[in-house]
Parts: structure tokens; sequence; C-alpha cells
């Protein structure tokens, strides 16, 4: 088990870090295309460049939720005892009274 834990938390950091940055170099080029040709671009080149962000954006999430996912699955597993409040068996027991009363 601590094997897959620590393969695991390499996957993550290879996740955050280097496939995260060429997304990040990826949507600051696409910026600055937008900013300093922009005017120069006819609509379909536009949209090309939203379309390409709007990808890189979902994959961007597609990369937290692994990260989110890994902090969440990565911990220890403890067992507790759960012992019920008398309330819940008594209102039961009152139900099924009234239940067959009716019934």
């Amino acid at each position: 088990m601590t094997a897959i834990n620590r393969e695991l938390e390499a996957f993550s950091y290879s996740v955050s870090h280097d496939l995260r940055a060429p997304l990040l170099s990826f949507n600051g080029l696409n910026q600055s295309l937008l900013e300093d040709y922009g005017n120069a671009l006819d609509p379909r080149a536009k949209d090309y460049l939203q379309r390409m962000r709007l990808a890189s954006d979902r994959m961007t999430s597609v990369f937290d939720g692994l990260q989110t996912l890994f902090r969440l699955t990565s911990g220890e597993i403890h067992a507790n005892r759960w012992i019920s409040a008398p309330w819940p068996q008594s209102g039961g027991r009152d139900a099924r009274r009234q239940s067959r009363a009716q019934g």
C-alpha cells in the first residue's frame, strides 16, 4: 500500500508541475496573440484562439480534480465504532406501533 501511495504522490507531482507548466505557457501565448494581434485577426482566427483557451481551461480543471482526488484518497483509513443514540431506536418502535394501530 505504501508503494501505491508513493506512485500516486509522484503522479500528482507530475500533474501539478510537469503538465501544468506547458498549459500556463500555452495560455500566456494565446493571450499575447489576442492582445498584440487581435485587431488583425479575422473572427475565425479569434474563435480558434478562444476554443484553444477553453480546452486548456478544461484540462487545467481535470488536473485540479486529479490533485483533489489524490488528496482525498491518500490519507489513512480509520475504523470508528458508531453508537446510535437511544431516541432513534425508540422513535422506530413508536412508528411501528402507530402503523399497527392504524392498519
